[in-house]
């Protein structure tokens, strides 16, 4: 076998140890790095599935694995090139392990000549392959994340969603005013205007809804509307009760009793007029006619006409719609 021939082989032996040893110390460190990155990610995937579970449903999730692999193996190479051997230090390791002599340190300083080359042995260099070690890290971490993937978790709602949970008040009040537009009790301005006080609390930044200031401005309207409606009802009661009482013991009423029914209803028709929620039009229009400072003898004996009963069918039933509100303010004494 010629020189050259022989300067050749031992060359590509140094190469493939000098690879072999420079693989070693970057898969050593590329596997401890990749390990502890997988651990992390396959806590980013739980917390994810978690909060975030649009996201982990898109191609983020790879992209973002895909990067951090990338990263790992860069960064790991940087980590462990001073660890890394040229060909002459792989020339002087076949030296050492092959009791050459120096032959191959010195032939490659042109100081000697090449040995004959020779068929080398699996482990005639010292270096071998432990696979177990090298890429048990990465499986497991792998496996970690892939359980993080698959195993069930308690989906949360949306974060948004338990932000901008409503205060209680104002979904109350606007039960309140669903019930008294249905059943056509209240003039649409005044509605409105409750519904515009509540739309300025709404309109606040959500992280301000139950800020101190909120929750007082909205316990207060809430207070307010409740305690309108509630007199609301007593009145309405009180004229409904007074035309009963009218109607049917009108012959029986003494003077001072007459006078007593028609001073109540007057107060009431008095109290509607000043409550910030303005009965309807049809409804005012019928309460109009029976003005108790206007009701003469001859009323109060005719009170038993279809349109007397129409008013106090009319009153009964709203007044049963008022009764049916949850959450309202307790009823003073004499209320519904």
């Amino acid at each position: 076998m010629g020189a050259d021939s022989s300067e050749r082989r031992w060359r590509r032996e140094a190469a493939v140890v000098a690879r072999r040893v420079n693989t070693g110390w970057w898969l050593g460190r590329f596997n401890l790095l990749l390990s502890l990155a997988l651990i992390v990610f396959a806590g980013v995937v739980l917390t994810a599935r978690t909060w975030l579970p649009d996201w982990v449903q898109t191609d983020a999730l790879f992209a973002t694995l895909s990067g951090i692999v990338t990263a790992t193996a860069l960064f790991a190479w940087f980590w462990s090139r001073g660890r890394f051997i040229g060909k002459e230090e792989a020339l002087v390791r076949l030296d050492d392990r092959l009791s050459l002599n120096n032959q191959l340190s010195s032939a490659n300083r042109e100081m000697g000549q090449w040995p004959e080359h020779f068929a080398l042995k699996g482990d005639d260099i010292g270096l071998k392959w432990r696979w177990e070690v090298a890429i048990l890290p990465g499986v497991l971490a792998g496996l970690m994340v892939l359980a993080a993937w698959f195993v069930p978790v308690s989906e949360l709602k949306g974060r948004e969603e338990m932000i901008t949970h409503e205060p209680n008040a104002w979904g109350q009040m606007e039960e309140w005013l669903a019930t008294l537009q249905e059943e056509q009790l209240i003039d649409p301005g005044s509605i409105e205007e409750i519904e515009d006080k509540i739309g300025e609390l709404r309109d606040q930044p959500e992280n301000d809804w139950f800020g101190h200031a909120s929750l007082e401005a909205s316990d207060t309207l809430k207070e307010r509307v409740g305690r309108d409606i509630q007199d609301l009802a007593k009145d309405l009661g009180t004229i409904e009760r007074d035309l009963d009482a009218l109607k049917t013991f009108s012959s029986q009423l003494s003077e001072a009793g007459k006078e007593m029914l028609l001073q109540e209803m007057e107060d009431a028709m008095k109290n509607l007029a000043m409550n910030s929620m303005s009965v309807n039009s049809e409804l005012a229009e019928q309460l109009s006619q029976v003005d108790p400072s206007q009701i003469s003898e001859e009323m109060m004996n005719s009170l038993n006409s279809e349109q007397m009963q129409e008013l106090q069918n009319q009153l009964a039933k709203k007044l049963e719609s008022l009764g049916s509100m949850n959450g309202l303010p307790p009823m003073a004494e004499g209320g519904l």
